[in-house]
């Protein structure tokens, strides 16, 4: 049955004691292998590294371990959640495991048979095509990388060199085209679910946490689905923005750097937008698509203080993204009245808008309307950090006109440092900042105070796992042991 939106709190899994250990150790497996063992999995997967398919069985395994324990406590227990959809989520995150799985098995075995291939005497290069460097790597399976998707036209031109080249049977040099073809099909799919399933991780582990509290049941659902969506916006705009400080996406110019421009660059890598771009379109898509989600709360009724206040934020929005989108794009003439010196000051782009909308975001939330006091200390909680990591931005761009980057290796702003934390732990207070989530901690006597030590803690543990993670990736790239 479904629970009624009153004051009493609803029956939950949380305060059920039978069984209790099962769920328990249910919550503990799945953390271990979402949390901690996916993100390093998937780096070693960009890095194509050769330890990426044991380590892809281990948390396959560990994933089936965690299902089993949460089937086995679901038929043991009563159903005090109806039309949970975090059961689903898991189904299709396990399938989707296994995909990824299989796709490094594939991948794994396309390595062995070409070096099969490459020892066999058929293979066995004439004198004219074996001073060719591009021929090992084609025999070798080693001709791109994950990080290109695909293979360059260099390398494909290779492939059909080498088949005009030796006299090859019409079978085998299917054999050879076909064999590039699905190891294409492959990369490029592994690619996808690398994020995704990071993705579906996270939604997993949020989704859990509402079941396991009782929490969003009924027309509610709205509720925790507007602050999940938008608390977890900022968590991961949060830890990208890390990861661009360590250094990651440096061949786009997203990591405070010089975009380069070499004839190893490939065509959109060139064409990809500013990080400052791609910021302000999630800024406008966020206020576009988050207008009315608050408001189905209470579908039918009269539009609260609260809901107004929800629309005005998402319309400034979408008004300062699209605005800040336009800054970015070349559709807007950069007309001046006189010539403009070339320097490296004008190579980075130093668009304000985002940390405009975030600072007016935060300095707001302090009188945002709330029923309740705890969730009206975190609100204001959650937009002071807002404000930090605005201000933060802005440091940045002072920095770094006043000392431009020389080259295209990536900068290390200390300020970035700043908005990370700020942004991911303001995300994480956003996401719990809502009414079901209020009662229960009032419930259970905990402030604002303690939520926020813990959130600013889960960042800091979260923003250091990050940076061993990527610490893991690239030890695995210098080490050039790739799958395939």
């Amino acid at each position: 049955m479904a629970f009624n939106n009153t004051e009493i709190q609803p029956m939950s899994y949380f305060r059920l004691e039978e069984h209790s250990n099962v769920i328990l150790a249910h919550v503990f497996v799945m953390i271990i292998t979402w949390v901690f063992l996916l993100p390093a999995v998937v780096m070693l997967s960009i890095a194509q590294s050769w330890l990426r398919t044991p380590l892809q069985a281990t948390f396959f395994s560990l994933n089936l371990f965690g299902v089993l324990l949460g089937v086995t406590y679901n038929r043991q227990t009563p159903n005090l959640y109806e039309n949970e959809k975090h059961g689903l989520l898991g189904w299709v995150s396990t399938f989707l495991a296994a995909v990824w799985l299989a796709c490094g098995l594939v991948l794994s075995y396309l390595r062995l048979k070409r070096r099969i291939q490459a020892e066999d005497p058929i293979y066995s290069p004439s004198s004219d095509v074996s001073q060719s460097p591009l021929l090992s790597d084609e025999l070798a399976g080693s001709s791109f990388e994950y990080r290109d998707i695909g293979p360059s036209d260099e390398d494909m031109d290779a492939a059909n060199s080498i088949c005009k080249a030796r006299d090859l049977s019409p079978r085998t040099k299917y054999s050879l085209r076909s064999s590039q073809s699905i190891k294409s099909l492959l990369v490029v799919t592994v690619a996808i679910n690398d994020w995704l399933i990071l993705l579906l991780g996270f939604s997993c582990v949020t989704t859990g946490a509402a079941v396991y509290g009782g929490m969003f049941q009924g027309h509610n659902i709205f509720t925790g689905l507007a602050h999940f969506i938008k608390g977890g916006i900022f968590v991961f705009c949060g830890l990208l923005t890390f990861g661009r400080w360590l250094g990651s996406f440096a061949k786009l110019g997203w990591a405070w750097n010089k975009k380069p421009h070499n004839k190893s660059t490939r065509l959109w890598l060139s064409s990809v937008p500013s990080a400052e771009f791609v910021e302000c379109l999630l800024i406008c898509l966020y206020g576009a698509s988050n207008i009315w989600l608050e408001h189905l709360n209470n579908l039918g009724g009269d539009w609260s203080t609260a809901d107004i206040q929800h629309v005005s934020i998402t319309v400034k929005f979408f008004g300062g993204g699209l605005l800040g989108m336009l800054i970015e794009s070349r559709i807007v003439p950069k007309v001046t009245t006189t010539p403009r010196p070339k320097s490296d000051r004008y190579e980075l782009p130093m668009n304000p808008m985002p940390a405009i909308v975030i600072y007016l975001l935060g300095s707001i939330m302090g009188e945002h309307h709330q029923a309740s006091t705890v969730i009206a200390m975190l609100h204001k909680r959650w937009g002071e950090l807002f404000m930090g990591a605005a201000i933060a931005r802005i440091a940045t761009y002072c920095i770094l006109y006043l000392k431009p980057p020389s080259d295209d290796s990536p900068q290390r702003p200390f300020t970035e440092i700043v908005t990370s934390l700020c942004l991911v732990s303001g995300g994480i207070v956003l996401m719990i900042s809502n009414k079901d989530t209020g009662k229960m901690l009032e419930g259970s006597s905990i402030d604002a105070i303690i939520v926020f030590n813990i959130a600013v803690g889960t960042t800091a543990i979260l923003m250091a796992w990050t940076a061993v993670c990527l610490a893991i990736k690239d030890a695995a790239k210098r080490r050039g042991s790739r799958v395939c």
